[in-house]
């Protein structure tokens, strides 16, 4: 529909910004002066409605510039859908992108812009169908076809990063533009800057085509081995590492390559580790391999601690060696005071497992005498972290953690329906810690988090108590209240009751009198009518 644009004083039109930074988009303004073909002006004054000039003065902008606000009519009934050119609400004006993609879910689109390169995701009331002014009338653009490639615009991809110590991370990420032949424009998935965040600062980088690949095939539900190779999401990516124990309710602890440092992780944050090479994803390798040298192993891996172990144990069977030599060459007795470095039978069992220190202090007497001993089946833990500590320490630490883990134990069994939940809590933790050094914790974790529930419940239906007890108690203030509010007004009844007797009694008398003066009332007026008819007689009797 045609139309002629009148430059009146008043009139809201929109303008395009030609700014860096702003390029393109449209910004609603007032006309601050009528234009005049005479005056061969061709620039007007106008008013910014949502921006604001450095000084607060009115700008003048070319009337190439300005055109009329677009009719609602244009946009109605225009199906928004992808490859549809539309102008979006953002940072106070009306930017020109195309859609990508819909999410029909929540009824939001994801929008593509060129200048500046960015993907924002807007809701429907914040999109209008854009129309070009061509000085008469509105036209709209056909719709664009989208760039289907493994690359495109809008595809999630996972960006290499290095860290200091030159550890690779891979960051969640979203591809914006091509750029040339090898780089890309792309925009960190991690920030919120994929949202329409106002004034946000656009949050885009450039980086080489090198540095960028697809997403990995999701994977279902699994089981992850102890040493298994796999990539851990932390902080803002995914990182390589190790899984080194395997703990209850598929969490799992990783050690990160890199740093040698250990974290636990849910099933939903760890991840096969997958290399991608040539356009086609590889399997990583399944185990991390533990090669064989002569020379002192390091104990920045848990191949390395396996190989301190079997040192540990070829120390352990040396040792036994001599004492059977020693025990062969005596009465072939064993004095009740002698110290025997070899493992309690309570312990080991079936156990082929060696611990990384000799037992030899007795107070591996005292977890045996220990409630929760006797009850628990017996204990196969490996005591591995200990490598990391210092020989004399090791056993020691273990004696510690057996002696807390029964302890934990019995303390599980004295929980009371009254205790925090952060008492609660706090067991699970410290049996978690335990589980590291090979401790089985399943059936204690498992029992806390159904006194956990139940803890859960019960605070529930305590709060719902308290909360009907605070009722009750409000509702027994309005009872009291109410009672004495009855009293007040059955004490003023008694008294209406009173005045009302009274002004019974009154209005009787009244009446009464009323009805006395009546009377006496209709004998005067007799007594006046006698008197004016003898009057009148009086008056006309005869001379």
């Amino acid at each position: 529909m045609e139309q002629q644009m009148t430059m009146t004083k008043g009139r809201e039109v929109e303008v395009r910004s030609e700014e860096e930074g702003f390029q393109g988009a449209w910004f609603r303004a007032v006309l601050e002066e009528n234009h005049t073909t005479l005056s061969g002006r061709k620039k007007l004054r106008i008013r910014y409605m949502t921006l604001l000039t450095d000084d607060g003065s009115s700008p003048l902008i070319e009337q190439k510039f300005i055109r009329p606000v677009p009719p609602e009519e244009e946009h109605i009934g225009v199906v928004l859908k992808e490859g549809t050119v539309v102008d979006a609400d953002h940072r106070g004006g009306w930017w020109t992108g195309v859609i990508l993609k819909k999410k029909p879910e929540d009824d939001t689109f994801l929008v593509l812009f060129d200048s500046p390169p960015d993907i924002i995701q807007f809701k429907r009331n914040q999109l209008r169908a854009h129309v070009d002014w061509t000085g008469c009338k509105w036209v709209r653009p056909g719709t664009e076809e989208l760039d289907k490639s493994m690359f495109c615009p809008g595809t999630i991809v996972e960006i290499s990063s290095v860290k200091e110590n030159m550890e690779v991370v891979w960051v969640p990420a979203m591809i914006v533009k091509k750029v040339g032949e090898k780089k890309f424009i792309v925009k960190d998935c991690n920030k919120k800057s994929i949202y329409n965040g106002g004034d946000a600062a656009i949050s885009t980088a450039t980086v080489d085509m090198c540095r960028v690949r697809p997403t990995p095939p999701p994977v279902l539900s699994r089981h992850y081995e102890l040493l298994e190779c796999v990539e851990a999401f932390n902080g803002l990516g995914w990182r390589q590492g190790l899984v080194t124990i395997v703990l209850y309710g598929h969490r799992y602890i990783v050690r990160f390559e890199a740093t040698k440092k250990e974290a636990v992780f849910q099933r939903s944050d760890v991840r096969p580790l997958r290399v991608w090479e040539n356009g086609v994803w590889h399997n990583g390798p399944k185990q991390n391999p533990v090669k064989e040298t002569p020379k002192k192993p390091m104990r920045s891996s848990s191949g390395a601690k396996m190989q301190l172990l079997e040192e540990e144990k070829d120390k352990e069977e040396s040792r036994k060696r001599k004492r059977d030599q020693k025990q062969n060459e005596s009465d072939g007795s064993c004095n009740d005071g002698d110290v025997v470095d070899q493992p309690f039978s309570p312990w080991t069992g079936n156990l082929t497992t060696v611990w990384p220190f000799a037992m030899k202090s007795p107070y591996w007497k005292t977890c045996e005498s220990m409630e929760g001993f006797k009850s628990v089946p017996p204990q196969r833990p490996h005591f591995s972290p200990l490598l990391e500590a210092r020989d004399d320490l090791r056993e020691w630490a273990a004696v510690g953690m057996m002696v807390t883990f029964y302890g934990l134990l019995d303390q599980v069994k004295d929980l009371k329906p009254h205790d925090s939940t952060s008492k609660i809590s706090g067991l699970s933790v410290s049996l978690a810690n335990l589980e590291k050094n090979g401790f089985d914790v399943a059936a204690a974790q498992s029992r806390i988090a159904r006194l956990s529930s139940l803890k859960g419940v019960r605070d529930e239906k305590a709060e719902e108590k308290r909360r009907f007890e605070d009722k009750i108690g409000e509702k027994r203030s309005e009872s009291h209240r109410l009672e004495e509010t009855r009293a007040e007004l059955k004490c003023k009844i008694l008294e209406l009751q009173r005045l009302y007797a009274a002004a019974e009694e009154t209005k009787e008398a009244v009446d009464q009198s009323m009805v006395e003066m009546k009377s006496s009332s209709e004998i005067i007026a007799q007594e006046i009518e006698d008197n004016e008819l003898e009057f009148r007689e009086t008056a006309s009797a005869l001379w």
